[in-house]
């Protein structure tokens, strides 16, 4: 018996330990993989950009750079191009033609149309309304390139997704339920522009 538990207290021991050596290693492993992700310094931005927007990236002049788009909820848009790890430069600014639906909308970026330029889409997940603003290099144009409405990705417990599912070079949009985590629903795009 005396043996049975002396095993006993040596096995709870080794987890004990085991345990704290594992607690021990957690911080270590996450600094080790910080630092290689990101080993140097922050680039300082010259001025504070996007106060109040929302900030999306995307890519605006075919250079296949990540560049910035900043939105406002009243439409309003600035676009600032990367260029050396830094977005100083606005290359447009402009209101957009309805992407500030009434009860807030989601925005997203994504190439719905093949020309290499991220376009604006626009999504009221109350009413279900969705607007596409095609980019095409210069400026978002005064009109909505594409409007229509999506009943089954509508309410509040739905969330969005624009990626393109097929390969075709155009954004896609999938549709499902918070709840569930996951995708549930897929629209392919087949829109010609």
């Amino acid at each position: 018996m005396k043996a049975h538990r002396a095993h006993a207290k040596t096995e709870i021991f080794k987890l004990v330990f085991f345990g704290v050596f594992l607690v021990a290693l957690c911080p270590i492993a996450e600094t080790v993989s910080l630092d290689v992700m990101f080993p140097g310094p922050p680039t300082k931005i010259s001025k504070r950009i996007c106060q109040n927007g929302m900030i999306s990236a995307g890519n605006f002049n075919g250079d296949k750079n990540m560049d910035l788009l900043c939105s406002y909820d009243d439409g309003w848009v600035r676009i600032y191009l990367a260029a050396n790890n830094r977005f100083n430069r606005v290359y447009w600014e402009g209101h957009t033609p309805r992407c500030a639906f009434q009860s807030g909308s989601h925005r997203y970026l994504a190439d719905f149309d093949n020309d290499g330029y991220d376009d604006l889409f626009c999504y009221d997940p109350v009413s279900g309304k969705t607007n596409v603003v095609l980019f095409d290099g210069e400026a978002y144009p005064d009109e909505i390139s594409w409007t229509g409405d999506i009943p089954e990705c509508k309410g509040e417990d739905k969330m969005t997704y624009v990626f393109d599912a097929n390969g075709d070079g155009k954004a896609d949009l999938g549709c499902g339920t918070k709840s569930k985590n996951g995708l549930e629903k897929l629209y392919l795009n087949e829109f010609q522009f």
